[in-house]
């Protein structure tokens, strides 16, 4: 299950980013520890990597193709499987849908992963769907609520708060805990969801375990330091790509709900959701490039 979930955030991306480094991205998201370890494993991990993947990739073509039944059926039966296990994650992936439905909207038959002229029923098409999503979103948020906290029924900011505050001291036991970056106010957000994706650091590691989850974020970074080619066309993209901008919102979101853990076995573990996320920006297309790379 893990790995088809893989298979399909993979396929997402192929179909979404015109000129994606196509055997590059599929080789590091087989090969590259976390992916490979965490959803092999008879556990929750491999469920929800398969929700998400199926329900990435129906975003993918609904950007893509415009199909929208056949898009919107992968995305419910996704992001569905993936909540029946954690619902936060599939709000998430909603949340992430907004916004890069709206730059579909206004964008037109304009997009990068959209070939040929727009059809005329393209944008209606798109704001049915942000209303469907809107509706989705807050159904699933009053789910994750109740899931993360069956006491609470009031979806609010304080609410969130004390989850994230409970989740953090419940995390923080045993061995591999430490202090995690403050979210008490969105100035902070950036600073902790980049300390949330890069944990732990070398500097930081005080096991064999921890050293191995350090070697692989540094290796992750080498791909990083030698792809600044087709990083500083990620600018650009953001604003023609609906997909890339869902990716990047998705990757944010994902690592601020994250950022609340203070034990780093578990961090790790959960961080492995979104590396097929993390993988990608090495990856990206070269400047001015449309068509698919083989290598």
């Amino acid at each position: 299950l893990g790995y088809f979930g893989v298979a399909f955030f993979v396929k997402a991306a192929l179909l979404a980013v015109p000129g994606l480094a196509q055997r590059k991205y599929a080789w590091m998201c087989v090969l590259f520890p976390s992916v490979v370890y965490w959803p092999a494993s008879i556990g929750k991990e491999a469920v929800v990597m398969l929700g998400l993947g199926v329900g990435t990739y129906g975003i993918a073509i609904m950007f893509a193709r415009r199909k929208w039944v056949r898009s919107v059926s992968l995305v419910a039966v996704g992001l569905g499987f993936a909540g029946l296990v954690r619902p936060h994650m599939a709000g998430i992936w909603l949340a992430a849908a907004l916004p890069a439905l709206v730059l579909a909207s206004v964008l037109g038959g304009r997009s990068l992963a959209i070939a040929g002229p727009p059809k005329k029923s393209s944008r209606f098409g798109v704001i049915v769907i942000v209303a469907l999503a809107a509706v989705a979103l807050s159904a699933v948020g009053s789910i994750t609520v109740r899931f993360l906290d069956p006491g609470n029924d009031d979806v609010s900011t304080s609410s969130f708060s004390d989850i994230l505050a409970e989740t953090q001291r419940r995390s923080a036991k045993n061995g591999s805990t430490f202090e995690p970056s403050s979210v008490a106010r969105p100035v902070n957000w950036p600073f902790a969801v980049a300390r949330t994706l890069t944990r732990p650091l070398p500097i930081e590691a005080r096991s064999i375990a921890q050293a191995l989850s350090a070697a692989e974020l540094v290796a992750l970074g080498g791909f990083y330091a030698i792809s600044w080619q087709r990083l500083r066309n990620l600018p650009r993209m953001l604003f023609t790509n609906p997909y890339l901008a869902f990716w990047l919102t998705a990757l944010f979101l994902g690592a601020l709900a994250y950022s609340s853990f203070a034990n780093l076995g578990i961090l790790t573990r959960q961080k492995s959701l979104l590396f097929p996320f993390m993988l990608l920006a090495p990856c990206l297309p070269l400047w001015g490039r449309t068509r698919p790379e083989d290598s």
